[in-house]
């Protein structure tokens, strides 16, 4: 039992009538409790509603699956081994692409050596199927001082990648790109940002439009040069994603520790906008450290996207960050006999049942403080 602030008895489960309706009309089931008389005979009615923050909180410990010693780590999430279970591709220092097969018990498997670049600092891959032969393809770039270009490396029926073509930018330095329909005509094209020097505040974009020979064509980029950056083009990391759900590709970009949403406009061009009144498209996203790279996934298969991030300096294990916006392991003592308060992250067991700590509950999960 727990006391109200007058001293009244208001948790006294014991002869508590239950009903489950869905009052809130936001899809879920909530709990109707009415308690037993409390010490000024009135009986209490609590409605027990799910409640999710939109704050990504981190999985740590026994409670992620990535345990990976990797420096300059570039997450990605694509079906590799096309089993239907989404894989972990990582691109790290040296140029080195590899492949984390997941197994079906959701754990991941010894990684794989996919592709290496010579000369290369670090990878940024983009996966996708490029050439539409439902077999996953690989973009990265190959920049060096010398100057960069975007490479494409097709995936072979049995499993090899091959060299198809290669892209050559005006500028320099690039050190990403995002791959999506930019130009909206049914075949994707590709955006790079550039500069002539690492530590610049200037980020040029390279944009490439492909044709429908399969050719492509150097075009004005739909998004405008940024004049702002605030670490340098090292520091940036992009992934093209349809952040408010309209069909069309937007950009989400990190630069050093900012986040910077631009979104697809009715003429086709990208427009930045501002971060903190955007919490609706992609929930408050987290402070990372300098360097850290980035990609958005559904990745516990839960319905909403999580974040995985790719730490500059990994070692201890920490190459790979997972952050989603709460979860509840089912092993634990108190799930299904309580449930977890989105503010402290732990559980609030049900009368008759021990107030242990659920530890293993995160923030954002079940708010049983949320009385109508």
């Amino acid at each position: 039992s727990e006391y109200d602030e007058y001293g009244d008895i208001c948790w006294d489960f014991s002869g508590a009538a239950l009903a489950v309706a869905g009052g809130n009309r936001n899809g879920l089931l909530d709990l109707l409790v009415t308690t037993g008389q409390t010490q000024t005979d009135e009986s209490r009615i609590f409605v027990l509603s799910w409640h999710f923050t939109k704050q990504l909180v981190e999985r740590t410990g026994g409670y992620t699956l990535f345990h990976i010693n990797r420096n300059r780590a570039h997450p990605v999430v694509a079906d590799w081994d096309g089993d239907g279970i989404t894989d972990l591709v990582l691109g790290s220092e040296f140029g080195v692409i590899e492949v984390f097969p997941r197994r079906v018990d959701g754990s991941l498997g010894a990684p794989e050596k996919i592709l290496q670049l010579t000369d290369t600092p670090h990878a940024q891959p983009v996966v996708v199927d490029f050439n539409n032969d439902s077999l996953n393809d690989i973009l990265v770039v190959d920049g060096t001082w010398e100057g960069s270009e975007l490479l494409y490396f097709e995936r072979l029926p049995n499993g090899s990648l091959e060299e198809r073509f290669r892209l050559t930018p005006n500028w320099t330095l690039c050190s990403a790109v995002a791959v999506a329909d930019w130009s909206e005509d049914g075949y994707l094209d590709v955006l790079l940002p550039c500069s002539n020097d690492t530590g610049s505040s200037l980020l040029v974009w390279q944009f490439f439009q492909q044709l429908p020979n399969g050719s492509f064509q150097q075009r004005t980029a739909p998004i405008a040069d940024l004049h702002d950056v605030s670490s340098g083009l090292y520091s940036v990391s992009l992934q093209a994603i349809d952040l408010n759900s309209d069909g069309t590709m937007d950009l989400l970009m990190l630069d050093g520790w900012a986040w910077r949403i631009f979104l697809s406009q009715p003429d086709g061009q990208l427009l930045e906008v501002n971060v903190s009144q955007s919490v609706d498209l992609v929930g408050e996203l987290p402070e990372l450290d300098y360097g850290d790279s980035f990609f958005l996934a559904d990745w516990d298969s839960d319905g909403d996207l999580d974040l995985l991030a790719g730490a500059l300096h990994g070692d201890g294990g920490f190459a790979v960050r997972h952050f989603d916006n709460g979860y509840c392991r089912l092993e634990q003592p108190c799930t299904g006999r309580g449930a977890c308060g989105h503010s402290s992250g732990k559980c609030m067991c049900f009368a008759g049942h021990s107030l242990s700590d659920c530890s293993a509950c995160s923030q954002g999960y079940l708010d049983p403080s949320k009385v109508n």
